[in-house]
């Protein structure tokens, strides 16, 4: 399994275990919430005949008005959550092609030349100054010395 692959399911489950704790803790708290106005309603279900019950089963009303729009809210934030974790899952997708996975298929493009026997190599620079670069310049090096060392073997034999 190539190394992006790791990456992305990595932050992957990172990002669905985040979602499920909020969702969760936010599905605990909007519970308790019904719950608390649950036991508002029967106690205003068994005294409506006078005008205070009537104002507290106004305000109960008024109460699951507001937990409908935060419920509202939650499953805003959620799709923003999500959203923004796919936002960051492409942008470091991008991020790795241009900084691995990219000079990696050029340096694996220039081992199997080499292996091929073909002289004519472009050597692969990366302007940079982190490992990647750094792999490219010893390879660079390295297909240098097997081309002066099969130049030599070839003088060699042709001498003989």
């Amino acid at each position: 399994m190539g190394i992006v692959v790791k990456i992305n399911t990595i932050l992957i489950i990172v990002m669905a275990a985040s979602l499920l704790l909020i969702t969760s803790t936010a599905d605990e708290v909007l519970l308790r919430y019904a719950n608390k106005y649950a036991v508002m309603q029967t106690a205003t279900d068994a005294k409506l005949n006078t005008d205070k019950d009537q104002a507290n089963q106004t305000a109960f009303i008024n109460n699951l008005k507001t937990n409908k729009l935060a419920e509202k809210l939650l499953l805003l934030m959620i799709y923003l959550l999500v959203a923004i974790y796919a936002s960051l899952l492409l942008l470091i997708n991008v991020l790795l092609y241009i900084w691995l996975q990219r000079p990696m298929q050029q340096l694996t493009v220039m081992a199997n030349q080499v292996s091929m026997g073909q002289k004519n190599v472009v050597d692969v620079n990366f302007n940079s100054n982190d490992e990647m670069s750094t792999l490219a310049a010893s390879f660079n090096r390295m297909r240098r010395s097997l081309e002066k060392a099969m130049h030599l073997l070839e003088k060699k034999i042709e001498d003989k």
